[in-house]
């Protein structure tokens, strides 16, 4: 299982740099590709990870995040379920600041993770990003009301 969830890490991590390699300004040029991309490596998360659960694989999907190197990830249980992750990969380069697109493609991907866990639609809000300057990365998830 070690050398899957590696393997998934660095797709991860491949997404992530492509995101920040292009310094897409406005996320409209990339949003399907990211949405894709998010979408089925979400999946794949949930999948390798897969537990008795919802509880216990939060657990694991937080362990790993944080053990294959793309940042600190704390999951805080409640309505909304806060997501933060500190020293995030994704906005490791040193060319960032205020006018860097937000985590377009960690917000699809924890969308994607959470349903599949969940069994139902969330919106998922990023309240705070590293790339803006802030101390973390933080993300609110909550159930889809109709």
């Amino acid at each position: 299982m070690v050398a899957e969830e590696s393997y998934l890490a660095n797709a991860i991590r491949f997404a992530m740099d492509a995101t920040r390699v292009h310094d897409w300004p406005d996320p409209s040029g990339y949003t399907t590709h990211l949405t894709n991309v998010g979408q089925e490596l979400g999946h794949e998360t949930v999948k390798l990870l897969r537990t008795t659960g919802p509880g216990e694989f939060l657990k694991r999907f937080s362990a790993f995040w944080t053990s294959n190197g793309l940042g600190e990830m704390s999951i805080t249980h409640g309505e909304p379920l806060i997501v933060e992750i500190r020293r995030c990969y994704d906005c490791s380069s040193p060319k960032v600041g205020p006018r860097h697109a937000p985590c377009g493609f960690k917000r699809v991907f924890l969308r994607t993770v959470f349903e599949d866990v969940f069994n139902h639609q969330v919106s998922v809000t990023e309240r705070e990003c590293c790339r803006s300057l802030a101390r973390r990365c933080r993300f609110d998830v909550a159930s889809k009301s109709f």
